[in-house]
């Protein structure tokens, strides 16, 4: 019994650890990607991601330009949202950071969370780097919102390395 005990608790703590690093790699809420009329909507707001596809880690130029629902004088801020389709909705993971000399590594966020950077608006058009996140090959979408609460997006192909 006790041999058999033994074995059981080895099969739980490596499940729970393949669970756990899997998890970190995938996380549940992006179990899929997103269905082909989700790809097909448009941004309000003229977004683009050079290069785009990319690999995880890869820094790229994130661009934000007038027009659509964009005007002359908006404003966005230091860190868009990075996120994953549950199979629902775009859900946030990640806060991707506006490269302006300072922390560019992208903040894992917890899904459904409301988070911002305080107090820096850059005028728009603007044009920085981004460092994308460690995730898996997927589509993914990067959402911005000005001062004045316009949304817009980008997808994102995260491909092999």
């Amino acid at each position: 019994m006790t041999k058999f005990r033994s074995i059981v608790v080895v099969a739980v703590t490596l499940l729970i650890v393949a669970c756990t690093v899997q998890t970190k790699l995938h996380p549940p809420e992006c179990n899929r990607g997103p269905p082909p009329e989700e790809l097909e909507k448009r941004s309000e707001v003229m977004i683009s991601l050079e290069p785009n596809p990319l690999r995880s880690g890869e820094r790229a130029v994130l661009s934000i330009d007038v027009g659509g629902a964009m005007r002359e004088g908006d404003a966005v801020s230091q860190s868009a949202r990075w996120g994953c389709w549950n199979g629902v909705r775009w859900v946030g993971t990640y806060q991707v950071i506006r490269d302006i000399g300072g922390q560019t590594e992208p903040n894992r966020i917890k899904p459904g969370s409301v988070t911002t950077v305080v107090g820096i608006w850059f005028p728009v058009p603007s044009e920085y780097e981004v460092t994308i996140p460690a995730v898996p090959t997927g589509i993914y979408r990067i959402s911005d919102e000005t001062r004045g609460g316009v949304t817009g997006f980008v997808y994102v192909e995260v491909v092999e390395p």
